[in-house]
């Protein structure tokens, strides 16, 4: 993919879908493992696409909690 040709490290797609996962299964908790499922797909679309390596992923996962936390500590999420 002409795309990934760039450097991408931690992967945005990753951190963001890692977020909205946290926010929402804290709204929506019954949904939890389902919102899981939609992280899992998109974070394995983007290995398979070549546009990520997992360190790119992990990463991504530890700056979604890490940004989750912030805005829980910082009371913009109840």
């Amino acid at each position: 993919m002409k795309s990934t040709r760039g450097y991408a490290y931690p992967s945005g797609h990753s951190t963001q879908s890692n977020l909205l996962c946290l926010v929402l299964s804290k709204f929506y908790p019954k949904y939890e493992k389902d919102f899981k499922k939609i992280v899992k797909d998109i974070v394995y679309s983007r290995q398979m696409a070549k546009a990520h390596y997992p360190s790119d992923i992990k990463m991504g996962k530890k700056l979604a909690k890490s940004m989750f936390e912030y805005l829980k500590d910082k009371d913009l999420i109840h």
